[in-house]
């Protein structure tokens, strides 16, 4: 039973490093909202940004709420840190399709693409840049 409490305990601590860096993102899906002063046109795009921000700030405090061993946290294997990786990068592409999606510009699968490739600095794009709203733009080039 001692074996299933530890791993137990490395499960939460690496949900609470997840949660960590999910706040984080969720801190930088607020950038776009720096644009609205020069752009008060686009205003009506904010809860588009705002509301996912939001969420991932709050999924990512819930995270990192779990309660962890303070003897547990200090030092992390490397297929824990592997795992703290992929869940990351998972929970940060879902959540960062939400802006595009909720804003009607692009389809699930769009969205996944602009958001992986914006994430992997990949630069390939289906945005219409010649059309879209300059806080889309500026989230692209987050």
């Amino acid at each position: 039973m001692l074996y299933i409490e530890q791993l137990k305990n490395r499960y939460r601590l690496i949900v609470s490093y997840v949660g960590v860096i999910i706040i984080g993102v969720g801190l930088i899906m607020l950038l776009p909202l720096l644009v609205l002063p020069f752009y008060p046109s686009e205003i009506e795009l904010m809860p588009f940004f705002l509301f996912p921000a939001l969420l991932s700030i709050v999924i990512g405090y819930l995270m990192k709420l779990l309660p962890v061993n303070k003897q547990d946290e200090t030092s992390l294997s490397l297929p824990e840190g592997g795992v703290i990786v992929v869940l990351t990068w998972f929970l940060t592409i879902v959540l960062s399709t939400l802006p595009f999606i909720m804003s009607g510009m692009l389809n699930f699968s769009q969205a996944m693409f602009e958001a992986v490739s914006g994430w992997t600095t990949t630069g390939l794009s289906v945005v219409d840049v010649t059309s879209a709203p300059n806080i889309v733009l500026f989230w692209r080039s987050v």
